[in-house]
């Protein structure tokens, strides 16, 4: 919950600065909301890949992370697009993104070495958490929601929605 509620404040805290009025599409905010939203996801699932100690619990979040990284990747570059970013920017925001795994990570592997046995589960816990939960919010509020807001191929889109939670479910049983 923690982890959906930060990226919110941060969702709405970017609108209420690009305007009451108008949508954050109209300032060409909402690719920029994608990309901390997604940066932020990044750092939490890498720091709880860095803080995991136990080569299964690695293992799984790894299978994860590397699940979902081309499709956020793939999102962000399309919301890049639909935002009009120059090509440049989009690269340097890309480049940035790609970084937050592996800072993440690092993030994770201090914090791990730094604590003793029970505050390392703590501290491990926290970032599945927190990187589950900006997950959540990026998947319903900045993808899913829009997708869906247009009529064309609603029905192949529900398809594909089903079945990414269809696999997602049985790698969680795996």
């Amino acid at each position: 919950g923690l982890g959906f509620a930060v990226i919110l404040l941060i969702d709405q805290f970017a609108h209420a600065r690009a305007g009451q009025a108008l949508s954050a599409e109209s300032h060409g905010a909402t690719p920029y909301l994608v990309a901390v939203a997604l940066s932020i996801h990044s750092i939490l699932a890498g720091a709880a890949l860095g803080a995991e100690e136990h080569l299964v619990g690695s293992a799984v979040i790894f299978v994860a992370i590397i699940g979902h990284k081309g499709s956020a990747g793939f999102a962000l570059a399309v919301s890049m697009m639909r935002g009009g970013l120059a090509r440049a920017r989009a690269w340097r925001i890309l480049i940035l993104f790609s970084l937050m795994t592996p800072l993440g990570i690092l993030i994770g592997v201090v914090g791990s070495w730094l604590l003793d046995d029970r505050g390392e589960e703590v501290f491990e816990a926290v970032f599945d958490a927190l990187a589950a939960g900006t997950f959540i919010y990026i998947a319903t509020v900045e993808i899913v929601a829009k997708e869906f807001r247009a009529e064309r191929a609603r029905a192949l889109k529900l398809t594909l929605l089903l079945a990414g939670l269809g696999l997602m479910a049985m790698l969680a049983v795996w």
